[in-house]
């Protein structure tokens, strides 16, 4: 239940969903550790265009590279009315090497939207992109929308990164100061 579906959840979702999951299961959630370094360890990009494209939206920031992979976050500063726990980012994983969806097409990078519980650790996917071109550039390769169940993060591991990212000010907030 843990951020990952059963294979015979998969069937319920879109072919990019299900693409997007088992990549983000397969080669993101490599026990990457970074709790406590989110805010020190990010380093900026330069803003880029925004024309409309999710893709080309400012204000980027790094929060983890591999040698495999690049994962970049923009915080959308809307939260949902009433909902002030739950915050909506925008992610980008950009891949060294080509990765393939369900109909064998390649594309270098994926570009996502996930809502996030900051009062439970968990999330859930809005909107997936894939590119032909790094960084969200180059063709749209296919995409999905449609809001899959919420799943909750398992600990130490990219999605657990992401949600402390995304939640940090809500996190914040919810703690009174002395």
């Amino acid at each position: 239940k843990r951020f990952a579906l059963t294979r015979s959840q998969e069937p319920l979702m879109s072919p990019l969903l299900v693409i997007v999951h088992r990549s983000l299961r397969r080669s993101l959630f490599l026990g990457l550790v970074f709790s406590g370094l989110v805010a020190a360890s990010t380093q900026r990009e330069l803003p880029r265009r925004h024309d409309g494209d999710p893709a080309a939206l400012v204000g980027w920031t790094t929060i983890t590279r591999t040698s495999e992979f690049a994962v970049a976050v923009r915080l959308d500063a809307s939260r949902q009315r009433g909902q002030r726990h739950r915050v909506r980012m925008w992610g980008r994983f950009d891949y060294a090497r080509g990765q393939t969806d369900a109909r064998n097409r390649v594309f270098m990078s994926t570009v996502h939207q996930i809502e996030y519980d900051c009062l439970r650790p968990r999330s859930r996917l809005l909107r997936a992109m894939n590119y032909t071109g790094a960084m969200g550039d180059g063709r749209l390769v296919d995409q999905a929308r449609g809001v899959s169940p919420w799943t909750d993060n398992i600990p130490e591991t990219i999605g657990e990164l992401m949600w402390q990212t995304a939640c940090h000010d809500a996190l914040s907030d919810a703690v009174p100061s002395m």
